[in-house]
This record gives C-alpha cells, structure tokens and sequence, in this order.
C-alpha cells in the first residue's frame, strides 16, 4: 500500500510540473526538483509540520518554529524547538526521496552514500539533517536560551537532537544508526559546553507523528521518556542497535493503547473539506 500511494503521489507531481511547464511558471529542465523545493519548503515544513508539532506539543511544552527563531535571531536555527523544564529538544524536517536507482541497487556504499547527502553533508559541503543539528546545538543553542527561551533553569541541559522524515524508505533497519554513528563522530570534534548532555540522534517519520498525536497531546507518550528507554534497549543487545527509533515508538504506542484509529486532526480536516463542498469551493 505505501508503494502503490507513493506512487501515485509521484504520478501526481510530474503531472503537476508538466502544467506548470506548459504555462510557464516552471523551466523545463529544473521543474520538477523546483515543485518539490516548493511543496518541501512551504507546505511540509511550515505548514504540516508547524501544525503538527503544536497540535502534540504545543500544550505542554514551550515551543518555537524555525520560522519564529529565524526573525529572533537570523539564519542556522532549527526547524523546530521544543522544551520541558531542562529537556531540550532540536528537530530537523526533512521532505527528501532517495532515488529509486540509489536504494534498490543492493549495494551498501551507494546506499549509505545517498543516506548522508540527504542527512549529513550534500555534495556541495552544506550540512544537511545531523550535520545541521550538531550545528545548532553547538552554535545557536546558548543564543536561543540567552534571547528567546529565557525561562529554561540554571541547571545540565539535556538536548535530544531529532530528524522528522517523510520517506518511508528510512522505515527500515540501519540508517538511524548509521546516521547516529556519524552525528556522535560530528559532535565529538565540536566544543560541546558541559552544561550540555547530548542524547542519540534519533528518527521518526512524519505519518507516525500524525498518528500518535492525540496520544502526545494527552501526554500519554512522553518523548523524553520514549528517546530515553529507546537508548537503554539499544544497549540491552548488539542486534537492537539497528532497531528504528520509529517501530520503537509504534511498539511503546501499542502498550499505551494505540489502535490505529483516527486523530482529531483527521476529524478538523475531513469537515472542513465537506464544508468547501458545500459552498462549491
């Protein structure tokens, strides 16, 4: 079901840009990697992920979109800042695809190569995904807690570095470790203040967010708590090192009394959709 719905979303688009070409609001040759800039930036980021951050978190936790840091304080800044008294939690959102030819070649280096342009470094040297985070943590974290989040205790930070995915290619098996692996080698050549305890850097896609939403908003998942045990697991068995952090949290959602139903957001958007249907919009 998710390569038929993939799919399809990817018929979508190229049908989009060939529209677009025709009238002229795209070129030709770069047309489709500017849609998807396009939708990435605008709609993934700072719309569906700023909605969907607030609706789990924007109850219980002090929050900043990137957007909002960004005005504060100028460019570097994360997509997203969370805070619960002295747990820090830096997210980036990444609405990237691995080229089918890259994660169907059954080789490892092409693989893991095409992993980290899209989460470490890109082929120009731009740090992308945990190469941004470790940026951020190190660069423009005191000045967040000096300028915008005055309220954060005097007391040993601990900063939960967090990448958010749309592509359900990084579901599987080894690239939260890999990428883990890599962001703990970053992190360890920067100058860390000690008043900082780093966590793992861990992955979650955006469809599990969706999901989980009411139980976040309810706090009957508390994400401190989910990145914490999930480290402790990893240790437990060389074997679990590999686990994804995001069947980590389906698991840990089950045991809380997950069952696959709708959200509330689900409800807001389905009426508000026969409403535009009525008045014809």
């Amino acid at each position: 079901m998710k390569m038929f719905l993939d799919k399809a979303y990817t018929g979508l688009l190229f049908d989009m840009k060939d529209a677009l070409v025709k009238r002229g609001v795209l070129d030709s040759t770069m047309g489709y990697a500017n849609l998807r800039s396009f939708l990435g930036e605008e709609f993934s980021e700072r719309f569906l992920f700023y909605s969907l951050m607030k609706k789990c978190f924007g109850l219980n936790y002090v929050n900043y979109s990137g957007e909002e840091l960004e005005k504060a304080l100028g460019k570097g800044m994360p997509d997203y800042y969370l805070r619960r008294r002295n747990k820090i939690f830096v997210f980036e959102c990444k609405d990237v695809q691995m080229a089918a030819k890259k994660k169907l070649s059954g080789d490892y280096e092409t693989i893991k190569k095409a992993i980290f342009e899209k989460y470490v470094a890109n082929s120009k040297g731009h740090a992308k995904g945990i190469g941004q985070l470790a940026n951020v943590i190190v660069e423009k974290l005191p000045s967040i807690l000096r300028e915008v989040d005055k309220s954060a205790p005097n007391s040993v930070i601990f900063v939960y570095p967090v990448i958010v995915y749309f592509d359900d290619c990084f579901d599987v098996e080894g690239p939260n470790y890999l990428l883990n692996k890599e962001f703990q080698r970053i992190i360890s050549e920067k100058n860390v203040t000690a008043d900082y305890e780093v966590k793992d850097v861990v992955m979650v896609n955006i469809e599990q967010l969706m999901r989980l939403e009411n139980f976040f908003a309810a706090e009957k998942l508390d994400l401190a708590y989910l990145i914490n045990s999930y480290i402790e697991y990893k240790e437990e068995f060389e074997l679990n090192q590999v686990f994804p952090f995001n069947k980590y949290i389906f698991q840990e959602a089950r045991k809380a009394g997950y069952e696959l139903k709708k959200t509330r957001w689900f409800d807001e958007v389905f009426e508000n959709l026969k409403i535009m249907d009525r008045k014809g919009l």
